[in-house]
């Protein structure tokens, strides 16, 4: 997995990749919408859900190692191949609590690999998309956030200081969201806060940079 992630650094911080042809161009929505549902997955949903998206996924994926390999891309060839296989859905391989680290490895990667195959005109129109669906999902955060209820909170054993270290310092607390009884899906909003904006926010910000570059 060190190869692919290294090549999705290279990725991002080098020119883009040509994207002329269709193919790459549907490729590349499809890269980043399948961002979009691996950052969903990173929530506690039905199994259903997990079930659905590991077909998604696994194609994704068998797709992205197809097109590596007609462009000699080493890195993503391994990258994707470990995709298919984490999330095969003939033999899963992982339980609806292991897709934190993979989905959220997954959800970066394949979002860097569309932000450098989509063209710069459609990435005007991505750009605005992830935006707006981002500035939505904040906006939901935030009534979740003041008009929902809260649980109780409770002590990780870890303490936090601010100011890289130097202080004041105390208990690292959270909320116990278990038997709160609000909707998954706040449930989902209210842990994922900075996420939602990491994500969307940089992944807007690349997308409308290279709209903008070629003015």
């Amino acid at each position: 997995m060190r190869i692919g992630l290294s090549s999705v650094i290279s990725d991002v911080a080098s020119e883009p990749v040509a994207a002329s042809s269709s193919r790459e161009q549907a490729l590349a929505i499809a890269l980043l919408s399948g961002s979009i549902a691996l950052y969903l997955s990173l929530g506690e949903w039905p199994a259903a859900f997990y079930d659905a998206a590991r077909w998604a996924v696994f194609a994704l994926s068998c797709f992205v190692c197809a097109w590596a390999w007609s462009k000699k891309r080493w890195g993503w060839i391994a990258f994707a191949s470990f995709g298919a296989f984490f999330f095969n859905p003939f033999i899963p391989r992982l339980g609806n609590e292991g897709w934190d680290v993979i989905g959220l490895a997954y959800m970066c990667g394949y979002a860097a690999l569309g932000i450098s195959l989509v063209h710069p005109r459609m990435a005007g129109v991505a750009g605005g998309a992830f935006a707006a669906y981002g500035m939505a999902l904040l906006a939901l955060t935030h009534y979740v956030n003041h008009y929902m209820p809260h649980g109780p909170m409770y002590w990780t054993g870890d303490y936090v200081c601010l100011h890289d270290g130097r202080g004041p310092c105390g208990p690292e607390m959270l909320e116990d969201m278990t038997k709160l009884d609000i909707p998954e899906w706040a449930k989902f909003l209210r842990s994922k806060a900075f996420l939602t904006f990491l994500f969307f926010g940089i992944s807007s910000s690349l997308l409308l940079q290279k709209f903008n570059s070629n003015r």
